[in-house]
């Protein structure tokens, strides 16, 4: 492995799984995701923006969950989204501490918020500046 690949392998990582459609198997692929950093004893953080909240059942391990309630709150109010958001904000400063990989969960009814969330907030100019 060149010192390059090396570099990059050691970088934290995001997988974000979404789809507006319900029904896709989006869990059933962050499950996949997650069993196979299980299986290889790397670390990863697991969040969850999704009324139905499938993923801390299926995999068994601590899941930090975004309250959806608090997210449909917020559509009517910008500056509450940061607030609904934290959670996951919290979520990704620890990845970016740990190195580790960031599985985000998003259900077909909280892709919206989530993406708009992004926008407001300037998302992946933060991700830059933790190094993802």
């Amino acid at each position: 492995m060149t010192e390059s690949q090396k570099e990059r392998s050691s970088r934290p990582r995001v997988a974000v799984v979404a789809s507006q459609k319900g029904g896709e198997g989006k869990t059933l692929l962050a499950t996949s995701i997650a069993d196979l950093h299980y299986l290889h004893d790397e670390p990863i953080i697991a969040v969850q923006i999704d009324d139905q909240q499938r993923l801390a059942r299926t995999i068994g391990q601590d899941v930090i969950t975004v309250n959806t309630e608090t997210v449909r709150a917020s559509r009517t109010n910008p500056a509450a989204s940061i607030q609904a958001f934290r959670p996951m904000m919290t979520a990704l400063e620890q990845a970016a501490s740990l190195r580790a990989m960031l599985l985000v969960d998003i259900g077909g009814t909280q892709v919206r918020p989530t993406s708009a969330f992004a926008s407001l907030s300037e998302l992946s100019g933060d991700m830059v500046e933790m190094g993802f």
